[in-house]
């Protein structure tokens, strides 16, 4: 495993994580809405736009977009889209962007929850970034860096506006509520968008409806000059999450020293069946509060392809669940403890779901044989 790096999660009730790498950061896009996101980019000017600027991410789905070292841009959802398979264009609901799937270049129409940020480098990496309803709001959207120092929090709009939109700033299709606009968008006055002469952090104030947003988000940019509040800073600790894989393998080390010899073989044997090299992986999740859990997986089912899997989790949050015949079992998180899968190859399936009360977090880490090892009983 490569960890020289730092990242950011942005979640679809909708995340963003983010990592640093080498040479520059990873995003760990992740979907835990009912329904598909179709995630926008757009790199400001002198920056790339990753993935041309659009793509499909199912319900539960996640994936990792690469941007290099300072680049500046913003990130939006889109929903209730559809579009031609051949040609890419079609229409979304919110956050259109001229009825391309990959947008190339051109932003999302409001109202849309934006995700924007200006990143450091790997060797300098301090990031700045917001979640902001300045254009309206229509997913719920966090964003959280990972392996970050003091002060790296998470900016979210984590609650569903469009529940309790006031009806002058409704967005409807099809006679749903589908969006909630910005004061500055239904009005369009310099007083509500911060223009003319209320353009200056003096004269531009909160407005009744910004107070209202910032009740609900407070982890969000409520209106232009919200920068107090709703800009986050990171400067990323590359180094404290470099020495926590470190220590995390010699404890897998000696886990399987351990194992090898209750088992009456060599101290080595295990570690040595993982080939020349014993391969790590890490993934960190961030499971935010959901005032509907039931709609919304945190990650969905799967069997973990490593020798072992080594979890750091909140002691007082259960968030992991293993199947059991049809239903699904929780899994009370208790310190120092070794699940083994008795004599089965594949590992048990299992999931992470959400909660109402809390948000919770789990560093997991994967130690994997080398791609050559040939796999058998022991």
């Amino acid at each position: 495993m490569s960890t020289s790096s730092q990242q950011f999660h942005l979640f679809f009730l909708f995340t963003i994580i983010s990592l640093s790498i080498a040479d520059g950061t990873e995003l760990i896009v992740v979907n835990n809405c009912k329904d598909s996101i179709w995630p926008g980019i757009l790199g400001t000017a002198g920056h790339v736009t990753p993935r041309e600027g659009g793509f499909l991410l199912l319900s539960g789905e996640q994936t990792v977009l690469q941007v290099p070292d300072k680049w500046s841009g913003r990130i939006w959802p889109r929903q209730g889209c559809c579009f031609d398979e051949t040609t890419g264009r079609g229409s979304c609901q919110t956050g259109d962007c001229a009825g391309l799937l990959q947008c190339r270049g051109v932003g999302g129409v409001p109202p849309a929850t934006l995700v924007e940020m200006t990143l450091g480098t790997s060797k300098s990496a301090l990031h700045y970034y917001d979640v902001s309803l300045v254009d309206g709001f229509n997913v719920p959207v966090s964003m959280m860096p990972v392996g970050g120092g003091a002060g790296c929090g998470v900016a979210a709009c984590e609650t569903n506006l469009n529940v309790c939109c006031p009806s002058s700033l409704v967005l409807k299709r099809q006679g749903k509520v589908v969006g909630c606009k910005s004061a500055c968008l239904a009005a369009k006055t310099d007083r509500y968008c911060c223009t003319g002469e209320y353009a200056n952090p003096k004269s531009c104030r909160p407005t009744v409806f910004s107070h209202l947003f910032k009740a609900i988000c407070p982890k969000a940019y409520s209106f232009a000059f919200d920068d107090a509040s709703g800009l986050k800073t990171c400067e990323a600790s590359r180094e404290a999450l470099q020495e926590y894989s470190t220590e995390i393998l010699k404890l897998a080390e000696e886990i399987f020293a351990n194992h090898s010899l209750l088992m009456g073989m060599d101290k080595d044997a295990l570690k040595w069946l993982h080939g020349k090299i014993m391969k790590q992986a890490t993934r960190m999740n961030y499971y935010p509060a959901c005032s509907r859990p039931d709609l919304v997986l945190g990650v969905s089912p799967l069997s973990d392809t490593s020798t072992i899997t080594l979890l750091l989790q909140d002691d007082d949050i259960t968030g992991l669940q293993t199947r059991h015949r049809e239903g699904w079992v929780p899994v009370k998180p208790i310190p120092n403890t070794i699940g083994w899968s008795n004599g089965v190859y594949k590992s048990i399936e299992h999931r992470a779901v959400t909660n109402v009360t809390a948000a919770r977090m789990s560093v997991a880490t994967f130690v994997i044989p080398d791609d050559d090892v040939e796999l058998g009983s022991v």
